[in-house]
């Protein structure tokens, strides 16, 4: 028997390594909130800046008694700077990398990282959570940038305002003009001519696993994000998404959004028999888990973490 014993101590004792960055208490959520709004300015805008303000006083005063709270990209050290391109060269070769070259370039890849660290750290800490994404001028980029490397089945909404890449396929032929082929996420874009921002639109705009939990607004004389130019005055569409039909619009959907979630009767036991667990085994038998292999078992890598995270929480 003792060959046995020993076989299974040393099974036992691979698990708690190689999991051991999947503990009980970062799945104890008791005081998180329900939703969090994450925030990414433009070009140029300091932390706090007068979209974040608006952003934040249009979300409060449609939800108000809900559990939710706010982050804005660039609060970690070393975080989302909003470069904006200074000096004609910078403006050039931003325009011709499209976007990813330059301080631009740079502060988009910054952007993208916190989001993405952000966003996981928080998972790893609340398992109910869900996340509002929203991203003005530059900051859209960021979003959208991120989003492929974000849990999908947490993103509860992106919206994104002014963005340099939107996509809208029905500006081809001007289709929009003639109300035909309508992209879902179309929330707000006036100009029925308008098929790609500024630095080339982002094809597709809306990935599968994110159907219908996006919206797009692209002000009419907003040549950033694709509409006509009013060189009367430049930059007027851009910088009026504080109006009722940009914020104002946003917060009026969330709101209904989640009001519609909180009617939905549940499916599922939402984790009320929920108990500690120490060590979680998992059996693999369709040897999916070659590609998360644990090298030398003293850590592992973050794939493999937010799976077992998405399987504890099941």
């Amino acid at each position: 028997m003792k060959p046995l014993k020993y076989f299974f101590l040393t099974i036992l004792s691979l698990l708690i390594i190689c999991f051991a960055g999947v503990s009980a208490s970062s799945l104890d959520d008791s005081n998180c909130s329900e939703y969090e709004f994450i925030f990414a300015r433009g070009s140029g805008q300091s932390l706090d800046d007068v979209d974040y303000r608006t952003f934040k006083e249009r979300i409060n005063d449609k939800l108000v008694g809900l559990n939710y709270e706010f982050y804005e990209l660039g609060t970690a050290n070393n975080g989302y700077p909003a470069y904006s391109p200074d000096g004609l060269f910078s403006i050039l070769g931003t325009y011709i990398s499209a976007g990813e070259s330059y301080k631009f370039g740079e502060s988009v890849e910054r952007g993208t990282e916190e989001l993405i660290s952000h966003v996981k750290g928080e998972i790893s800490r609340c398992k109910n959570k869900k996340y509002i994404l929203a991203g003005y001028s530059q900051g859209a980029f960021v979003i959208n940038k991120a989003l492929p490397y974000l849990n999908s089945g947490k993103v509860f909404y992106v919206a994104t305002f002014g963005d340099p890449k939107l996509y809208l396929p029905e500006g081809i032929n001007k289709n929009a003009c003639k109300n035909i082929g309508l992209s879902s996420y179309r929330v707000y874009v006036p100009d029925c001519e308008v098929e790609e921002g500024v630095l080339g639109g982002q094809n597709p705009y809306e990935a599968n696993d994110l159907k219908n939990k996006r919206g797009a607004w692209c002000n009419q004389n907003d040549f950033i994000c694709g509409s006509n130019l009013n060189i009367l005055d430049i930059w007027k569409g851009h910088t009026s998404y504080t109006g009722d039909n940009g914020y104002e619009k946003f917060a009026m959907i969330i709101s209904e959004k989640i009001k519609a979630e909180e009617k939905t009767p549940e499916t599922e036991a939402r984790y009320s028999d929920y108990k500690k667990r120490d060590i979680i085994l998992l059996y693999d038998y369709c040897d999916r888990l070659r590609l998360y292999s644990c090298q030398n078992c003293d850590s592992i890598s973050a794939e493999m973490r937010d799976l077992l995270i998405s399987l504890a929480e099941h």
